[in-house]
């Protein structure tokens, strides 16, 4: 990094920035006043100091020295070994947000003070342009170089030098990013800055699929069949490092070895690479032709990757383990969280405590989890992921995340305990079972020293049930298809029992390189009942306005079903109604025609008005088509073509009008630019939004798309992305339906179809970038009809 970077205080590491004293204001000539008479103090910006002469430290806010001497005391009375006074927040988005406030709440609980810990955070241009939250809340940016993640948050040796610079005690990788690179703890560790996370060689270990499923057989962990079925040893015998040979028995090198392992275990199957993550490198196959299609698609998405074919499982459950582990050898878990609703692979909906598995089961489940955290000397927060299956009643290893799990709050709601804290705690040196809050959850004195083995001492049952849903900017009646772009308003009511996080605020946006996740909602109740009847209430009021969609309006129907609400649901239940083209409760549709057609009229009126003012300043008349009071329009909504015409009767009043039928409408402007419509004696907000595809109305928080002449001859991207694969050749003929290309968008995978058959021809070469609406292919349709 050069030395003349920024810092967060908007100063330079160069020699000012050191501590070099400016030059000082010669004295004023006798018999003159000296300027700032009023003060005896001369200015200088030494006081800004952060009292180090050391250069790379790039002015690290200055601390009260009382403050360091309280965190230098609560380590010592808690039996820690060093202090922590600053943090890296080597991550974006949600997952900094929702560190630092975690970290800033636990700071005044414990030292009356919400910054007794400094948080310093990294951020890219594109946090910068859209106002990221993450950077507001900091008491200090980084800025680091843009684009994809390789760039900036999963760059180890970019992380690292900007923590020896900055001078922090310590690095949080939240998820994702480098949370999962054994590189960052091990050169973290040589530069003696704290790593908030596990040890090299067990993130090593556990953070790779294949290697994790070895250890969990190897100590006796039930596991699904899979290519690797009967490869076991333990992280002792090993070493900490799994032998190659070993290693290489449990996966498929070639796509003649993936079909021979997916025949000898039984379709259907699931393909994955060993390092993907977030839906890269994952695939679903029922028979050799879909491997054939997909083993190189697995390849592309995570290169470099070993590949292994596990037995997928109908009608399962996805439970998992919340674990926390110290310094000194202990382990705890802090019961289970139910993440089976999922879309790609990834979670919308989670709760806790997991109710699908009996007591008893769950129990075991913990008890496993700690055992294979204990093998290998883990430390910090770790979740252990089982699929549940509901027909046979038995649960089976799946993975284990060596990080902290975007839903931790769910187990933070069950079991009132601050994981992140916990986090910086373990970083600290200070072992559970001297934590407050962990104490209390085991029922002993918060306030206690007394040692208590958290292994063997029962735990305070979870007195209540949390529902959680994750906002994203996706396009739910879409496919669930990623959207970027600007967000006018973010409104959230929370309440005693509803909470939540946000990773953007109005004015602020989503940008291509984020994730599309930005929030995360909590309902908390004494029954399961009450707390998702909480949520949905919370979700109705939520309000997200901008160039993104969002799934809220869907995730609110979704609770309510009943497949959710009897608790019947399994891993595939939401793929399977996103391929029922299950969509969420849409403005009625005279509502949506109505609302459009006056809101499109106001619009061409208040254009046409200078025109029409012109006319008659020349003394002229304005022709027939430049009117001020009549209007006529063609719309698509859900398929169906409108004619309307628009009769403006009064400034804010227009008559509407359809085939024989007619309606009065008030529709005034509001000052956020939306429109406050009056219709048959009800009132409604309605908001639009131009995009790709047409017009999107958003009536009282419930959206519906005004759609273009779609043209099915060109083939377009809906929003900004990158052109991961062509799947077809150029020139090749294709069938309507048939997959085309692979995108990624917002970090994820999605296929593009062929709305119909004909002969396709591509505009843009495979890695291309793509902004929203530009052309991908065009089509020589064998109808040129349609």
């Amino acid at each position: 990094m050069p030395a003349d970077v920024p810092n967060g205080n908007g100063l330079a590491a160069g020699p000012f920035a050191n501590g070099d004293a400016p030059v000082p204001e010669a004295p004023a000539p006798e018999g003159q006043k000296a300027r700032c008479s009023l003060h005896s103090r001369t200015p200088s910006f030494l006081d800004m100091a952060s009292g180090t002469t050391n250069p790379n430290r790039m002015g690290l806010p200055k601390r009260p020295p009382s403050l360091n001497k309280m965190v230098d005391t609560f380590v010592a009375e808690m039996g820690g070994d060093r202090p922590i006074y600053s943090v890296l927040v080597a991550n974006n988005g949600l997952a900094a947000v929702k560190f630092m406030r975690s970290i800033r709440t636990w700071a005044v609980q414990t030292f009356g003070h919400p910054r007794a810990v400094a948080m310093v955070a990294m951020a890219t241009p594109e946090d910068i342009r859209i106002n990221a939250e993450h950077v507001m809340q900091a008491d200090q940016f980084v800025e680091v170089p843009g684009g994809t993640n390789n760039n900036n948050y999963a760059n180890v040796k970019l992380i690292v030098q900007v923590a020896e610079r900055a001078g922090v005690d310590a690095v949080w990788p939240g998820w994702g990013h480098a949370s999962e690179i054994p590189d960052l703890p091990q050169s973290l560790a040589a530069k003696g800055i704290r790593f908030l996370g596990p040890p090299a060689d067990a993130m090593a270990a556990l953070g790779d699929k294949i290697g994790s499923t070895i250890l969990a057989q190897a100590a006796g962990v039930p596991t699904l069949p899979w290519s690797g079925s009967g490869v076991a040893v333990s992280f002792a015998e090993c070493n900490g490092v799994i032998p190659e040979e070993t290693y290489n028995k449990a996966c498929v090198f070639s796509l003649d070895e993936a079909i021979e392992s997916c025949q000898r275990i039984g379709y259907p199957i699931m393909l994955k690479a060993s390092w993907g993550g977030g839906g890269k490198g994952i695939r679903k196959v029922h028979n050799d032709d879909e491997v054939r299609q997909v083993f190189k698609q697995i390849q592309g998405e995570v290169p470099g990757s070993p590949i292994f074919a596990m037995k997928l499982a109908p009608q399962s459950r996805h439970l998992e383990v919340q674990l926390v582990a110290d310094r000194h050898g202990n382990v705890a878990s802090l019961f289970t969280r139910d993440c089976s609703v999922q879309r790609r692979h990834q979670k919308i909906i989670e709760e806790g405590p997991a109710l699908a598995a009996s007591q008893e089961q769950l129990r075991d489940m913990e008890r496993c989890a700690r055992a294979l955290a204990r093998s290998v000397g883990y430390q910090g927060a770790a979740t252990v992921e089982y699929l549940y299956l509901v027909d046979e009643q038995k649960y089976c290893f799946l993975e284990l995340n060596p990080r902290l799990q975007v839903e931790h709050p769910v187990t933070e709601g069950i079991t009132e305990t601050n994981i992140p804290s916990i986090q910086l705690m373990v970083g600290m040196g200070i072992p559970l079972w001297r934590m407050p809050e962990l104490r209390a959850s085991f029922d002993q004195d918060p306030k206690g020293e007394q040692y208590f083995d958290v292994e063997s001492t029962p735990q305070r049952l979870p007195q209540h049930h949390v529902v959680a849903v994750r906002i994203t900017s996706e396009n739910a009646g879409d496919g669930f298809k990623p959207t970027a772009g600007r967000v006018d308003e973010v409104v959230f009511k929370p309440s005693p029992n509803v909470w939540g996080y946000f990773s953007v605020k109005g004015g602020g946006g989503i940008h291509e390189f984020s994730d599309s996740q930005f929030g995360h909602l909590f309902a908390k109740a004494p029954t399961r009942e009450a707390a998702i009847r909480a949520m949905v209430v919370a979700l109705r009021d939520v309000r997200v306005r901008g160039e993104i969609h969002t799934i809220i309006d869907y995730a609110a129907d979704m609770l309510q079903s009943p497949e959710f609400m009897n608790n019947s649901i399994h891993t595939g239940w939401l793929d399977s109604r996103i391929a029922a083209n299950v969509r969420a409760e849409r403005p009625p549709w005279h509502l949506c025609v109505i609302g459009a057609a006056a809101v499109r009229a106001h619009e061409a009126f208040a254009c046409k008005a200078a025109e029409y003012l012109g006319f008659l300043a020349k003394g002229q008349l304005p022709p027939h088509d430049v009117s001020l009071i009549y209007f006529k329009d063609n719309m698509v909504i859900d398929d169906f073509k409108y004619s309307v015409k628009v009769i403006r009767r009064a400034p804010f009043i227009f008559n509407v009008q359809l085939n024989q039928s007619n309606v009065d409408v008030v529709a005034r402007k509001l000052g956020d630019g939306g429109f406050l419509l009056q219709v048959d004696g009800e009132s409604h907000v309605l908001h639009t939004e131009e995009e790709a595809m047409g017009t999107r109305l958003v009536i009282d928080n419930l959206s519906c798309l005004i759609a273009k002449e779609a043209d099915p001859s060109r083939l377009v991207a809906q929003s900004p992305g990158k052109l991961v694969r062509q799947l077809v050749a150029n020139g090749e003929h294709v069938e309507q339906g048939q997959r085309f290309a692979v995108v990624e968008v917002m970090k994820m995978m999605m296929d593009l179809l062929c709305p119909a058959a004909g002969v396709i021809n591509f505009e843009v070469n495979e890695g291309a970038a793509l902004a929203a609406g530009e052309l991908i292919a065009r089509m020589q349709l064998d109808d040129p009809t349609q």
